[in-house]
């Protein structure tokens, strides 16, 4: 490893850090413990005392990295936090147990836990390595435990370190530390390469989840007098078939809003945009339950929502899974909120656009079953129906994938009459997930057919389709990330006017439907801002900064963050 490209703390040599190879420094100045050193044992730390804040100018990132950490715990010694990087998608602690000292690695939502030996005065060494597309392993003792996933890096310039406790305020002199950690800390070492690579055999590689977003932009360059220690953008996800599934029609989704006042006031009322979706969809499922219809009702696919729900209150329309999804269409456009009435096997699903987790996600809210509800991965993220595809098409290679990676969150909205099918999520999921498609909204008084995409597993082309005659009308994908784009974003560029006081934003809405105006935040302070340049003055100290699109229909997109921290 070039020594360019790592540096450590040495902990134990004098009343300060001693910091080598590579570089770095204290974010603004901030004090450091004065617990005291010793040989051979490192730095102090005690409960209700203070950490290290450290900037290691730009030899750690979530992309790939290491980190080497020196430690030891006397008797009575609590431990606690070993390190946190600002913006917690990293944090290791220690705590004894015994004979033994009980190491967990929380990284991006994953969790590793490992009982390593203590041996006396002699202190314990504890390494962790990561890389985005291969997994991270945690190693210490001898032992030595990994998990294969993948993540989306934004691959920060920098990333400050908290060492040996969490930050819970960072504003100068009233700077507050949690969960310090009780023992002595002696040497904190980080490189910009793993030091050990996670075994990935074969069947693990197929294990990490395919379906993966454009790649990330870096964060920006930064003058030496400003620190960026947080910063959001996720990568904006383009489509080459990307197109509305319904027309431009906001005056009758404000009639809507109007007639049934009760949807916007769950969705705002909500902790966040998902929460909201949850509870559109809870309020949509219990509306009337599951139904049989005969004749159909050309209603339940194409009436407008106001009429829509109007009737469902009534009692004056059944409905079965596409009444269900139809319903959640017009219901979520009224609000803004992308939604579209997805095809799978001998059933009317629904994506939706989840503006929290800035994705598409499936929901159910048909309650024939017991499947009401979403699917969440690990890190608690929702499945779109073209991801929960992929994972149940691995899944026939190597069974038991599927029950590791999700978990069904039920809506609590059961079937009045009882089950009608596949009562169990896990076996309606297995049924239905089969393939997927859509059709492009068809209005009244529209004769052409419209537009339509499917995606089909490999599995299920060669017994089932001839994969060079597609039924008529059908337009094929080979890869289910081109069903999914972004939307409601705002691509944001920062250049810098007058560094380091003020920094130029352009704005550009993208897939942002029926847009209306810029929503953006700086320190606390909202700001309605319709033009495409934004001008950012920074204070000396903290400078917080979110931009969202802001639809003319009451919704807020995903939000671009950046948060700088200006010294001079």
């Amino acid at each position: 490893m070039k020594a360019r490209r790592t540096f450590f703390l040495d902990l134990e040599r004098s009343a300060r850090p001693r910091v080598a190879r590579g570089g770095g420094a204290p974010v603004m100045g901030m004090t450091h413990p004065s617990e005291g050193f010793q040989r051979g044992r490192g730095l102090r730390f005690s409960a209700g005392g203070r950490g290290l804040l450290y900037w290691n100018r730009g030899k750690l990132n979530d992309a790939a990295g290491a980190l080497l950490l020196e430690f030891l715990l006397d008797e009575g010694d609590a431990g606690g936090i070993l390190a946190r990087t600002f913006g917690n998608y990293f944090l290791l602690s220690a705590r004894p147990r015994g004979a033994e000292c009980d190491l967990h690695l929380r990284f991006y939502g994953h969790d590793l836990r490992l009982l390593a030996p203590r041996h006396g005065e002699r202190p314990l060494r504890v390494r962790v390595s990561w890389n985005s597309s291969t997994g991270f392993r945690l190693s210490a003792g001898g032992i030595s435990l990994a998990r294969n996933v993948a993540w989306h890096a934004y691959l920060q310039r920098s990333v400050p370190l908290e060492i040996g406790g969490a930050i819970n305020e960072l504003r100068p002199h009233r700077t507050r530390w949690t969960e310090v950690f009780h023992g002595w800390i002696r040497r904190v070492e980080c490189r910009s390469a793993p030091v050990e690579r996670p075994s990935v055999s074969p069947r693990e590689q197929r294990e990490i989840l395919t379906l993966r977003a454009t790649p990330p932009q870096r964060a920006p360059a930064m003058p030496r007098s400003l620190t960026l220690v947080d910063f959001h953008d996720p990568p904006i996800v383009e489509s080459p078939i990307r197109f509305d599934s319904i027309p431009d029609r906001p005056a009758n989704f404000r009639a809507c809003q109007r007639a049934h006042p009760e949807l916007a006031r769950l969705y705002h009322g909500a902790r966040n945009a998902f929460e909201g979706v949850l509870a559109i969809g809870r309020h949509i499922a219990n509306l009337w339950p599951h139904t049989s219809y005969w004749p159909w009702p050309r209603a339940i696919f194409e009436e407008r929502g106001d009429r829509l729900l109007a009737g469902i209150k009534r009692g004056e329309v059944c409905g079965m899974c596409g009444g269900y999804a139809h319903t959640m269409e017009e219901a979520l456009w009224a609000l803004g909120v992308p939604a579209r009435r997805t095809q799978v096997i001998n059933h009317s699903s629904l994506d939706v656009y989840d503006h929290f987790h800035d994705k598409w996600i499936c929901l159910e809210v048909d309650n024939a079953g017991g499947h009401a509800g979403c699917w969440l991965d690990s890190r608690g993220r929702p499945f779109s129906i073209g991801e929960l595809i992929v994972l149940l098409e691995r899944d026939r290679g190597e069974p038991g994938i599927f029950r590791r990676e999700a978990r069904h969150l039920s809506l609590g909205v059961p079937c009045p009459g009882g089950s009608i099918h596949y009562a169990q999520p896990e076996s309606w999921a297995r049924h239905c997930y089969l393939f997927m498609g859509w059709f492009q909204r068809r209005d009244y008084g529209v004769k052409e057919a419209p537009k339509s995409w499917w995606y089909y597993p490999r599995w299920y082309l060669p017994s089932r389709l001839d994969p060079h005659s597609p039924p008529a009308g059908q337009r094929r994908v080979s890869d289910p990330r081109h069903l999914y784009w972004s939307c409601n974003r705002v691509r944001v560029r920062m250049d810098w006017r007058r560094a380091p006081a003020e920094i130029r934003l352009q704005l550009e809405p993208f897939q942002a439907q029926f847009f209306d105006s810029f929503e953006i935040r700086v320190n606390g302070q909202r700001v309605t801002h319709r033009d495409a340049h934004f001008l950012w003055r920074l204070n000396v100290g903290l400078n917080a900064c979110s931009i969202s699109a802001r639809s003319q229909l009451g919704a807020i997109g995903h939000p671009w963050r950046a948060l700088i921290i200006r010294r001079r």
